[in-house]
């Protein structure tokens, strides 16, 4: 019985269905609903978490390349491909090259023309616009149809590189339509690579996918290498590898020179993986929040500081496009086809840590490293969704996560609450790492595109459309502030959620909804103050407050959290104003004053806006990237608790120093 509902409920063109059933008896149902068909909705959504690593069964599907765990995407996949063209001497009109390249059938390239030698691949590599790169040299002629049959292959986000060898095994079980086409784990395939169970094909019968970190790794392997070092390289990158039997690629002189060449010289792994293990960053959705951006931010931080992530989706939301290609391009995206899929996938993905950042998530892995714990080491950041769950589902979540997980680092001292009340709280496993965000330019919206005067006064509000966010009092208060101020007062609304709709009908015409965007900080910079009247229960350490300071705006905020130390500057000052709650509430008439002072007071905006300077100082999240960096060293290496703490000990006090 149970096998039959579930196999029903799992259905995809179902799924949407049952989430707005599940809202609706949640509401309803209340305590009860979370004591019965909560219960059941767990049992069923991860009864396959908790099975035995079958490693007889995964080195079958290790061995007959055939990773398919993931979401199947959508057709209609044309990308640009940018070809970099290396030539040596000169090259004539009859050169094999130019046939190679415009005889293709795919019709979305630009081709850079680079004599031979690194520097000139790298500055190739600055100037491809394309999503995907394919390098030739002059001697190059493949089949006309070699990208038009390669192209597809990168459908799937995760997927770093195209090889067409024309030497995988054949087993009929790959993702893609057709059976000769593969997909394998870079981490499965370097096994391969050690064993010398892999033919390595020439690079010209290779394509890349683009990204900030492809430079940075060739120019320590190039791509023109003999054997597999420069395959190695790409491996690094973490992700799946395509492969397709379809298209061959040949050489129109001397084969034997530029072939592949099977196995390795040497036995070896990564140098670096040595230092930094392969990480696994889990999240929940790729959607609005703080939680969902901040592991976006972490991933692209890590990535920079050349540290091999892989980002697994697991898709429990509708995705947010904007949200989605926030992601470094250089990041391998494994996006979810099931739960019931997680053993396999952390198995072939390989990451030694594997960190996560929501409960339902943070429960899954748990519940995977609890039955397997040779997959990896978990590590778990508390954004302060703990505290929102219903009881019953945060005693499960820290029930089964507690004896598992290796470190919590948590954002904010409110975030430990849940744990010392069940007398769960054990100091050695908590470690405070505070959350970040990217520097960078700042592209100002214009104004005049939402009909908003030059000398008007322009508060920003950024957040998840629910009604404990304080949407609605931010609107109330707008009105109640235009009634005492000389000046036009404007509010613009970044976000999406259940009361926008409603509320968006009511707004008077100087409050703008602009939905869900994917630059953010762009508003901030265009306003002059930033609000976050929230009540909302898990408030930690909101993404949006310092956003807002990283663009040099003063914030009016609810004192909940971290907020209060947000806004204070290193000097002690505040870069904005903190509403206080009464009874759980925000006090309108105290946000409509604070609005009004602002802007009628020139001299106190100007000194809250120096110490919003000051005060995003403290975000960089370069420097938070490398505290979990520490992190998932101990992790891996197994470091004395002592010595972790004591390192963050020591960079906190130096920072206050």
């Amino acid at each position: 019985m149970i096998r039959a509902v579930y196999s029903f409920i799992t259905n995809e063109k179902r799924i949407a269905f049952f989430r707005k059933c599940d809202d609706c008896l949640r509401r309803l149902g209340g305590g009860l609903y979370v004591k019965t068909l909560g219960q059941l909705k767990y049992i069923l959504r991860f009864r396959k978490s908790t099975q035995i690593l079958d490693e007889k069964e995964l080195a079958e599907g290790e061995q007959s390349f055939c990773f398919r765990y993931e979401k199947v995407p959508e057709e209609g996949y044309e990308p640009l491909v940018s070809i970099l063209a290396v030539i040596d001497g000169d090259v004539t009109p009859e050169c094999g090259m130019w046939d190679t390249i415009y005889r293709q059938t795919y019709g979305k390239l630009e081709v850079h023309v680079l004599e031979k030698g690194n520097s000139l691949l790298e500055s190739g590599l600055a100037r491809a616009k394309g999503e995907l790169i394919w390098i030739i040299g002059k001697d190059t002629v493949c089949d006309r149809n070699f990208l038009e049959t390669m192209v597809p292959l990168f459908r799937y986000k995760s997927v770093m590189t195209g090889l067409s060898s024309g030497k995988t095994q054949k087993s009929g079980k790959g993702l893609g339509p057709d059976a000769s086409v593969r997909y394998i784990t870079a981490f499965d395939l370097q096994r391969h690579l050690e064993k010398g169970s892999f033919s390595v094909p020439p690079v010209q019968g290779c394509l890349f996918r683009n990204g900030t970190d492809l430079a940075a790794i060739w120019k320590k392997n190039p791509p023109g290498s003999q054997g597999s070092d420069w395959l190695y390289s790409m491996c690094r990158r973490g992700g799946v590898v395509g492969c397709t039997e379809e298209v061959l690629y040949w050489n129109r002189i001397d084969s034997k020179k530029h072939g592949g060449q099977s196995g390795m010289e040497t036995a070896r792994t990564l140098a670096v993986s040595q230092s930094i293990p392969g990480i696994i960053m889990a999240c929940y959705a790729l959607k609005s929040g703080g939680g969902e951006i901040f592991t976006i931010y972490l991933a692209n931080a890590l990535k920079k500081l050349g540290a091999p992530v892989t980002f697994l989706n697991f898709g429990l939301e509708e995705e947010e496009r904007e949200i989605a290609d926030m992601l470094d391009s250089g990041i391998p995206l494994v996006n979810l086809r099931h739960t019931d899929d997680l053993v396999p996938v952390l198995y072939h993905l390989g990451g030694g840590i594997i960190h996560t950042h929501q409960a339902v998530v943070d429960y899954a892995v748990s519940l995977c490293l609890k039955s397997n714990p040779q997959l990896g080491k978990q590590i778990i950041t508390l954004h302060g969704m703990y505290e929102t769950i219903a009881r019953e589902d945060c005693d499960r979540v820290i029930r089964t996560a507690l004896p598992v997980c290796d470190m919590y680092a948590y954002v904010a001292d409110k975030n430990l609450e849940c744990f010392r009340e069940r007398g769960k709280f054990e100091e050695e496993k908590f470690i405070k790492i505070p959350t970040g965000i990217p520097g960078g330019k700042v592209s100002k919206i214009d104004r005049n595109q939402l009909g908003i005067g030059r000398e008007d006064f322009v508060f920003v509000l950024a957040s998840r459309g629910i009604p404990e966010k304080g949407w609605r009092e931010a609107i109330q208060a707008l009105s109640r502030a235009q009634n005492d101020c000389r000046r036009r007062l404007q509010l613009v609304i970044l976000g999406d959620g259940e009361i926008r709709e409603s509320l968006e009908r009511e707004a008077p015409e100087n409050v703008h909804f602009m939905g869900t965007v994917g630059n953010v900080r762009n508003y901030f910079a265009m306003g002059d103050v930033g609000l976050l009247p929230t009540m909302y229960a898990g408030e930690s350490c909101p993404l949006s407050v310092m956003e807002c300071l990283m663009c040099g705006r003063p914030v009016i905020a609810t004192d909940i959290g971290e907020i209060g130390n947000q806004l204070r500057d290193s000097q002690g000052h505040m870069a904005g104003m903190l509403l206080s709650l009464r009874q759980g509430k925000v006090d309108v008439e105290q946000l409509a004053h604070c609005m009004c002072v602002l802007a009628e007071h020139p001299a106190v905006y100007g000194q809250l806006r120096q110490a919003a300077e000051r005060a995003s100082e403290k975000f960089d999240i370069d420097m938070i990237a490398g505290k979990y960096l520490q992190l998932y060293r101990w992790a891996a290496c197994d470091y004395p608790l002592g010595k972790l703490h004591r390192g963050h000990e020591n960079e906190h006090q130096k920072e206050e120093e």
